[in-house]
C-alpha cells in the first residue's frame, strides 16, 4: 500500500481498492526493495494509527540506491516503482519506455557492459 493510501485512510477517504494500478507497481517495488535488501518492509506501516513512517523508508531506499551487488539499472527501476511521491512514481508506459531503451543490450544478453550467458531454457 502505497503512503497517499495510508494518507486517504487516515482522513477517512476511500482507499482506490485492488484494482488501482499506483498501489500495484508500488506493492511490486516495494517487495522487490524487501528482498534486494533483505528485509520485511511491513514495519514502515503503522496501521493503528495510519502512519507510513517515511523517515526509515527513505533510509531503506538510499541504502538500496547504493548497493552496487545489483545493476544501476534494476536499482533505478525499482527506485522509481516504489517511489514515495506519487507523482514522481513511474506507471507502466514510463517503465516500458524507459526499459526500449535498453531492447538492443536485453536482446544480446547484454547487461551493465558484460554478456551474460543465459541458460538454455530461456533461449528461444
Amino acid at each position: 500500500m502505497p503512503p497517499e493510501e495510508i494518507d486517504n485512510m487516515r482522513r477517512g477517504s476511500k482507499i482506490a481498492g485492488p484494482a488501482n494500478e499506483d498501489s500495484e507497481q508500488f506493492a511490486i517495488g516495494l517487495t522487490v526493495l524487501s528482498a534486494g535488501i533483505l528485509r520485511d518492509n511491513s514495519d514502515l506501516y503503522d496501521l493503528k494509527n495510519m502512519v507510513f513512517n517515511m523517515p526509515e523508508a527513505t533510509k531503506r531506499m538510499n541504502f538500496w540506491l547504493t548497493r552496487q551487488k545489483y545493476s544501476e539499472n534494476l536499482r533505478i527501476i525499482v527506485a522509481y516503482l516504489c517511489n514515495f511521491r506519487l507523482s514522481q512514481r513511474w506507471n507502466i508506459p514510463e517503465l516500458w519506455r524507459w526499459l526500449s531503451g535498453y531492447r538492443a543490450r536485453i536482446a544480446t544478453n547484454e547487461f551493465d557492459g558484460v554478456k551474460v550467458d543465459l541458460p538454455d531454457r530461456f533461449r528461444d
